[in-house]
Parts: C-alpha cells; sequence; structure tokens
C-alpha cells in the first residue's frame, strides 16, 4: 500500500494492511502527522499521476462551462427565452416604476417570405409515451438572403370528410 505525505508529497511503501484507513502516520522527512485514509493515491498510481488525476477536473468544467454560454448564445431567440425576457422587463418596470419598451410585433408574412416549403405529409403514429399522436412532415428551403436559425410551424387539423 503506498501512501503519500500531504505536505511534502514524500511516498512511502508499506504491507498490506500494516495501516488500515484511519491509522495516524508521521512523515520522516518534513514531521507532518496525518491520518491515512481516503485522500491517499490509489494501488499502482504513482503520485505524480495521482495529483494529475486530481487536477483534471478543472479543463471539463471549463469545457462545460463554455458549452452552456454556447447553448445560451444559440438559443437566445426561443420563445422560452423571450418570455423570460419579458418578465424580467415586467419586474424592472415594476421595480424602477419605467415602463418597457414596447414589444415589437412581426408580420406573420415577412417571417414565411423566402421559404419554400414541399413534400408536406401527415401521419397517425401511435406513440408509447403519449398515445396517438399526428406527425407532419415536410421539407423546408431557405430561398432568402436571410439566415433563418428556427421556424415554427404551426398546423392546423380539421375534420374536412
Amino acid at each position: 500500500m503506498i501512501i503519500v505525505c500531504p505536505n511534502c508529497k514524500t511516498s512511502y511503501d508499506l504491507p498490506e494492511g500494516k495501516a488500515p484507513e484511519g491509522t495516524r502516520a508521521r512523515c520522516a522527512v518534513c514531521g507532518t502527522v496525518f491520518t491515512i485514509g481516503d485522500d491517499q493515491p490509489e494501488p499502482g498510481i504513482s503520485p505524480q499521476e495521482q495529483e494529475k488525476k486530481k487536477g483534471s477536473f478543472l479543463p471539463v468544467l471549463l469545457l462545460l462551462i463554455l458549452a452552456a454560454f454556447a447553448a445560451a448564445y444559440y438559443w437566445r431567440d426561443t420563445e422560452q427565452i423571450q418570455g423570460l425576457r419579458a418578465r424580467a422587463e415586467q419586474i424592472y418596470a415594476k421595480v424602477t416604476g419605467k415602463e418597457p419598451a414596447p414589444a415589437i410585433e412581426e408580420d406573420p408574412v415577412s417571417l414565411v417570405q423566402g421559404l419554400d416549403i414541399s413534400s408536406v405529409r401527415q401521419f397517425i403514429s401511435n406513440n408509447e409515451s403519449v398515445g396517438t399522436i399526428t406527425v407532419i412532415t415536410g421539407k423546408i428551403s431557405n430561398r432568402s438572403s436571410e439566415p433563418r436559425g428556427l421556424i415554427r410551424v404551426r398546423g392546423t387539423l380539421s375534420n374536412d370528410s
């Protein structure tokens, strides 16, 4: 069993069972008294590799934070975010006494200009989670010079037989 002094990082190779977990030990190099326990290196891993393993979470954490910001930037104009924005503006208006800026209403026709919708079809499917659902599929092509990130499609079901 390998134990490592937490102060000076001196490692000791003790026979198994000689010092069970929870035993106090004194480092022969620096004199630090420490408890043998969970913070000791895993068997077969050098103290240097153990230190690298402990510090490897920071790059992963930074990558996750960066991914969260990228997702928030990408989805910034979705309905949920717009709803949150509107609610935040209402709270701001209550707190400051200032009226929020009026929302800009977009013309529904301008939202679909430059978009071609083709190969539209519908069918009924049984879904294990929710039961019977109506599925509408199709292809939307953007002919305009302006990129479109999210396209909201509304379908109307009628009982025309």
